[in-house]
């Protein structure tokens, strides 16, 4: 996985990205334990957490803006 965000990083592209948070089939909230989150921010991307389990459509449009 860091490979790969890794490869765009270092070809000059910005990451944005959605953390979903729970997810759409979780009931609760979950840690990173993977910390990939962490290591994205580290490289300079933008992470926005989001309920995956609200509307598809208001993310879509952040997205969409940014």
């Amino acid at each position: 996985m860091e490979s790969t965000f890794a490869h765009f990083i270092n070809q000059g592209y910005d990451v944005f990205g959605q953390w979903l948070n729970p997810g759409y089939s979780d009931d609760t909230s979950y840690v990173d334990n993977l910390n990939i989150v962490g290591w994205l921010l580290e490289r300079g991307a933008v992470i926005a957490r989001r309920n995956g389990q609200n509307p598809i459509e208001d993310r879509v449009e952040e997205i969409r803006q940014d």
